[in-house]
């Protein structure tokens, strides 16, 4: 009996594990994604720098029209009107 508490207790720590990696991850992504690069954009606007401002937010802005067009997921779920 004790084997098998131990070997459910193995699993729950490894999916526990996987689970704190993608959390964090996933708040990497919405970290430097809401703060990080706004706010270099920003500032580099305020500094003088609009000439490599405005190229990084034009690559920036085609990397993501591009990963939204060969995402999977569905846009119509997260903006319903009713």
């Amino acid at each position: 009996m004790i084997t098998l508490f131990i070997v459910f207790m193995m699993a729950f720590f490894f999916k526990m594990i996987g689970f704190a990696f993608r959390m964090a991850w996933g708040l990497t992504k919405v970290f430097w994604g809401i703060i990080i690069i706004p706010a270099v954009l920003i500032g580099l606007v305020v500094f003088g720098l609009i000439r490599f401002a405005f190229p990084i937010l034009l690559i920036v802005s085609v990397v993501m029209l591009i990963k939204s067009a060969f995402s999977d997921e569905k846009d119509t779920d997260a903006v319903r009107i009713r």
